[in-house]
């Protein structure tokens, strides 16, 4: 009976004295969402359309309208043409333009995540492990031995 109440304080030790797991911080980065607003103005001209043609017989031609002018001559048998514009304003439209982009930048924070880290055992640790496994052995080899069966033995 001295043998299994032994038996039981052994395991109770082992279980008490047994490692445990450490808890390393672990910086992990998550994504934040910006947005910028871009405006832009654009000027539109539109100008309108404007088409005219002129027959004449004479060697001089001039046409005009309210953006541009037109000279066109013919002297010896050579054809001299040439565009001008007027310095006026024109009407403009605008518009205003506006864009929303989004921006992902990482931002590290710190997460807690347990990692298993194995430790170097100590001499002593060591010492006691190979014990263990001798007085292991032996209470095998004794229970063997109670139980009579000798084949083994």
């Amino acid at each position: 009976m001295k043998a299994n109440q032994l038996l039981w304080v052994v395991f109770l030790f082992s279980t008490l004295i047994g490692c445990r797991t450490k808890q390393v911080p672990v910086f992990i980065e998550r994504v934040v969402k910006d947005s910028i607003v871009i405006r832009d103005t654009i000027q539109k001209v539109k100008l309108e359309p404007y088409f005219e043609e002129k027959e004449t017989s004479d060697t001089l031609s001039y046409l005009s309208n309210k953006y541009a002018y037109s000279e066109a001559r013919v002297s010896e048998n050579k054809l001299y043409h040439s565009l001008g514009i007027w310095d006026k304003l024109i009407g403009v439209t605008t518009l205003k333009i506006t864009e929303y982009k989004t921006i992902k930048e990482p931002v590290p924070y710190e997460v807690e995540k347990i990692i298993k880290v194995e430790k170097e055992l100590s001499l002593w640790q060591k010492t006691r492990m190979r014990a263990g496994e001798i007085a292991m052995a032996l209470v095998a080899f004794f229970l063997l031995r109670k139980l009579k069966i000798p084949k083994l033995l």
